[in-house]
């Protein structure tokens, strides 16, 4: 599992520039003292659109005339100061506001006809407010007359990206906020580095009008530590459920408030999907985001059965490589030999793009070649050019690329093909990408006898902090053995390369790991006629760098082809760093520990207990899962500061783990399952809220009585 590393730090949102709107010609006012319009005050994210009121602790938009001195102070170029204890000094631009005489600070002044403010939390419990706005100028103080507002407990409102309280949400891919990426959920290409949430994605929505939080955040303090709120939220997507992760206040500001929610499964899919918020039976505005149907990213290859061509999407590249967005593409060609059963494709290509966000928040470039491309499928083409038909099969892609002025680095992207044959032989083929451990699988190739690969430096420190930035790799060596219907191969892998350590400085890495690969049917029945082959493969060892040993263990799937002569090439899927997670105990419970090293970094302390309920059916084990834990770990975000800090994490609801066959149908005899597991985690990390979440695939064995293993991989 990834950690979610910094909360996204969204300009826009902070300075409130999103939401310098105005309101309807007929709230409009003329003078030339201050003057607030009748129905004027209103919630600055939903306006008037779905209550008048607003709420204690809120940001709310003050509409009239004559408000300041003309001065527009907007976000990210001008904000409010602050005092000696962090507290917003509360006049700007010549103005001050009033709440019943407490003071209100001034968060902007788009211009002379609107000031946003933070409600005062001191008004709690009032029913409404009397509104006062102050303006300074050289001639002297004007003060405005008094306007009354009425107050709620709860006035939710949604940030809208245009200002104007519908349409796209200000609402964020909350992945990209762990690579430093500010995206809107939108529509690719609306905004500057958008693209759609997917199901399983958490996303960031912007809001105020939340009420309460907990630990109390005084008026014009930022927050500090994770101040969540005392209602929690309900949040639909697309019309279904949505696990909220975290409702509470951004760290970034004063008074906005930030609702974490996963997209849920069976989300609808399209670019203006509706997200709906209500809290405490209070349902805010309503606004959209781009959701697509997700799943394992996918390139096409089209031609014939003697040569096809397609592009590979540089942000595949840049995002196994390097987790980082990308643009541009790597044309590939392969030329085709078919016999014995199956066509196989060899070929290569070479490209390159942009990155619009380095690690360092400035745009860079990539370039990537690839030049040992492999495909095998079957039947072969040419059997289908009369009649067409449908063709599977693997492929096998090694790329060394650089990116943002990066060291070069080489990792080989494994998947699987589907494609059709029309009558004519016109070829069209999915490839579609292994996203197990590190991005990508690992591929080893040779005959029954012997098999060789590697693994790059990022797959080997997948897991662990700094993975993106290790160079280097290890390289296979296997020896093979048939019999009793399967091969098993058996070697070790060796290798180095330097990795950036959470302090920021660069570590040289040594890593030594040995194992066994499992397949049946054995390699050695198919060397005539081809075929394919699949098992599970097993790994452990130990890496050394940045002072701190760590043992490392890889296990999964995989999936492979003998061709017709008995080449054998083999695709690991995953590929990872760091240890599966064990978990032990019955059908009806189960728990493991999750350390704070798989969590966070090398050098993090403590761990999450999970403890998991299940509930058998005919065909399948669900466990629900709980727990908590806590540690520390080094503070090396952006947004987390330096040096050693604290963290905690709760399991989110909705998190599971499911297997088949049932368990209690294995109590007796015993067996094996297998199956997927999802976490999703609520964190705060150097006294920043954060998101994590986490999926894979689950082995394990149930032993005549009943006790349980499981390894989630």
């Amino acid at each position: 599992m990834k950690a979610l590393r910094s909360i996204l730090l969204f300009v826009a949102v902070a300075g409130l520039c999103l939401v310098s709107g105005s309101l309807p010609n007929q709230l409009q006012a003329q003078g030339t003292t201050p003057t607030i319009n009748s129905g004027g005050i209103v919630n600055v994210a939903s306006y008037a659109l779905t209550s008048t009121s607003v709420a204690p602790g809120s940001i709310a938009a003050i509409f009239g005339s004559n408000l300041s001195n003309g001065t527009a102070c907007v976000g990210p170029l001008c904000g409010p100061s602050f005092d000696s204890n962090g507290k917003v000094i509360p006049t700007l631009a010549g103005a001050s506001v009033t709440f019943n005489g407490i003071a209100a600070p001034i968060l902007s002044t788009p211009g002379s006809g609107q000031l946003n403010v933070q409600v005062p939390v001191e008004l709690a419990g009032a029913a409404s407010a009397t509104v006062v706005v102050t303006v300074t100028t050289l001639g002297g103080a004007s003060a405005s007359a008094p306007r009354t507002v009425p107050l709620a407990v709860l006035s939710p409102g949604l940030i809208a990206a245009n200002a104007s309280g519908a349409g796209q949400g200000a609402i964020l891919n909350d992945k990209d906020a762990n690579q430093g990426v500010q995206s809107f959920a939108a529509p690719a290409g609306s905004a500057q580095n958008a693209h759609p949430a997917a199901p399983g994605d958490v996303i960031e929505i912007y809001a105020t009008g939340l009420g309460a939080v907990t630990p109390s955040v005084a008026t014009g303090m930022r927050p500090q530590g994770l101040p969540q709120t005392v209602t929690k939220p309900i949040v639909t997507i697309g019309g279904i459920p949505a696990t909220v992760a975290f409702p509470g206040l951004a760290s970034c500001c004063v008074g906005l408030n930030q609702v974490n929610v996963v997209v849920p499964s069976g989300t609808p899919t399209g670019n203006s999907i509706p997200v709906v918020l209500s809290i405490g039976g209070v349902q805010a505005n309503t606004v959209t985001i781009a959701v697509s149907p997700g799943g394992p990213p996918t390139f096409t290859l089209q031609g014939t059965a003697n040569s096809v061509s397609g592009n590979l999407p540089g942000v595949d590249v840049t995002e196994f490589l390097f987790n980082l967005p990308g643009t541009g593409n790597v044309p590939i060609t392969a030329t085709g030999v078919s016999s014995g059963g199956q066509t196989v494709y060899t070929g290569s290509g070479s490209g390159s793009g942009t990155v619009p966000q380095c690690a360092n928040g400035s745009t860079g470039n990539w370039t990537a070649s690839v030049s040992a491309f492999g495909m095998t499928l079957s039947p072969a083409i040419t059997s289908l050019v009369t009649g067409g038909g449908t063709v599977s099969g693997t492929f096998s892609l090694p790329v060394s690329a650089t990116a943002c002025g990066s060291t070069q680095q080489t990792q080989t992207l494994t998947g699987t093909v589907t494609g059709t044959v029309s009558p004519g032989g016109n070829v069209t083929l999915t490839l579609t990408l292994n996203t197990g451990g590190g991005g990508g699988g690992v591929a080893l190739t040779g005959t029954a006898q012997s098999l060789t690969g590697s693994l790059s430096g990022a797959q080997v420190f997948s897991s662990l902090s700094g993975g993106s930035t290790a160079t280097g790799g290890a390289s296979f060596s296997m020896t093979g053995v048939s019999s009793g219907g399967q091969t098993v191969y058996s070697g070790t892998a060796t290798g180095s390369g330097t990795v950036q350590c959470g302090t920021g400085s660069i570590s040289n890495w040594t890593a030594s790991i040995s194992g066994t690969i499992t397949v049946s049917p054995s390699v050695t029945s198919l060397v005539t006629s081809g075929g394919s082959v699949s098992g599970m493969y097993s790994f452990s060892g130990s890496e050394s760098s940045c002072n701190n040993p760590q043992n490392l263990s890889f296990t999964g799937p995989v999936t492979g082809t003998v061709s017709p002569g008995g080449a054998v090439m083999l695709n690991l899927s995953g590929g990872g760093g760091g240890n599966p997670i064990v978990v032990t105990g019955t059908a009806n419970s189960v728990s493991a520990t999750l350390p704070g090293t798989e969590i966070f970094d090398p050098a993090a302390t403590g761990s999450v207990s999970i403890s998991a309920t299940g509930v058998s059916s005919s065909s399948q084990t669900v466990y629900s899962a709980t727990g908590s834990g806590s540690g520390t770990a080094l503070c090396s975000d952006k947004d987390a500061g330096t040096g050693t800090g604290n963290w905690t994490a709760t399991i989110s609801d909705g998190s599971s783990i499911t297997v088949s066959p049932s368990v209690t149908s294995l109590v007796t005899s015993g067996g094996s399952v297998s199956g997927t597991w999802n976490l999703s985690l609520s964190e705060t990390f150097c006294g920043v809220p954060k998101s994590d979440s986490g999926s894979g695939t689950v082995t394990g064995t149930v032993s005549p009585g009943g006790a349980v293993t499981l390894n989630l991989n």
